[in-house]
């Protein structure tokens, strides 16, 4: 056997080495049904493609594969070999970095998953406490600075200055008695007008909101009729309330929040920018509908009612509407408004 054909043989039994190892990577990281990175895919490529690039020089060594690397000229085979190593390898590298940076990603979804289901449970455990402090959190939108969207923390009778109090009723629109813990009680109550010895002499905001009714019984799911704030106006700067039908009543089994209880926050700003201009109605404060006697699930909620009311300032640059704050009367309404904030970190700043 002369020496070009012990080289022809030498060569192609490189290749089909290089083959057969490419072909066992490949195949057995897919057996395993593990994941295929990236550099085992580059790995297994290369020595695939030397395959053919090998069998074409061993039978013509002199073919035209030539350039200039590192200083050194090559040609014909080691030219090729050399082109595909080292793009090869420059992509390896690469790859490798790739797959450390979805590694640590992973791992940090993985401890931002634990511990949102670490305050799930810690919030199972303890049920939610009211929040005594009263505390204002804003965000304003970015692409309309003057525009506020927040939270206010504790007890609506602690909150003053903002034109519109929001209350959550029922499709009857039957206000809450008036030592019933509820906002509609507490609104009931302090909107009412007192004799000396402090007892209610006129059910003022009840009185008005069964006179809107005018003999109804009932009106649609998220209908929003709104009343004065009788004595509200004096004690705490409250120009109107708005009532919203956010729950449903059910014989034998109670009250129920509406099927897209949002619904309520964008009718309530809709009315609002038809006031606004009467009125001069610039600020609103929202309880968190549907989770007291309609018994919704207050995280679910909480990202509807401000997803609804960012969407609302977003979609109507031309609004009247200043402010609007949600009520967060726990701590554990907080957490949830908080977090729902977070997600709108593009559209909204803290200020």
């Amino acid at each position: 056997m002369g020496s070009i054909e012990l080289r022809s043989v030498m060569f192609l039994s490189i290749a089909v080495l290089c083959l057969i190892s490419g072909l066992v990577i490949y195949f057995k990281t897919a057996k395993k049904g593990e994941s295929f990175s990236a550099v085992t895919a580059y790995i297994s490529m290369m020595l695939i493609a030397i395959f053919p690039v090998i069998l074409l020089f061993s039978f013509d060594p002199e073919s035209s594969a030539t350039g200039e690397y590192f200083g050194f000229t090559l040609g014909g085979a080691i030219a090729a070999f050399v082109v595909i190593w080292y793009f090869g390898t420059t992509g390896a590298i690469n790859a490798q970095k790739i797959d450390d940076l979805n590694d640590k990603v992973e791992v940090l979804n993985a401890q931002i998953q634990d511990a949102h289901t670490l305050a799930d449970q810690e919030g199972k455990k303890k049920p939610p406490q009211p929040i005594n402090k009263t505390a204002y959190f804003e965000y304003q939108l970015r692409e309309q600075q003057e525009k506020i969207v927040g939270i206010i923390t504790g007890n609506l009778i602690n909150v003053k200055g903002v034109d519109i109090w929001v209350n959550s009723e029922n499709t009857n629109m039957q206000m809450a008695r008036f030592y019933e813990r509820s906002i509609s009680g507490l609104i009931r109550y302090h909107g009412a007008k007192k004799d000396e010895f402090d007892e209610v002499s006129e059910d003022l905001i009840a009185d008005e909101l069964a006179a809107k009714m005018k003999g109804r019984r009932y009106v649609k799911p998220a209908v929003v009729l709104t009343t004065d704030s009788g004595e509200l106006r004096h004690t705490h700067g409250v120009k109107m309330i708005y009532h919203c039908a956010s729950a449903n009543g059910q014989i034998g089994v109670g009250y129920r929040a509406i099927e897209q209880v949002e619904s309520c926050v964008a009718n309530a700003l809709n009315r609002m920018d038809e006031q606004s201009d009467s009125d001069k109605l610039n600020s609103i404060v929202f309880p968190i509908m549907g989770t007291g006697r309609g018994r919704a699930e207050p995280a679910e909620v909480i990202e509807k009612l401000i997803s609804t009311a960012i969407g609302y300032l977003k979609n109507n640059p031309e609004s009247k509407v200043q402010k609007i704050y949600f009520l967060a009367f726990t701590d554990q309404d907080l957490v949830y408004c908080q977090r729902s904030f977070d997600n709108w970190d593009e559209d909204v700043a803290k200020v």
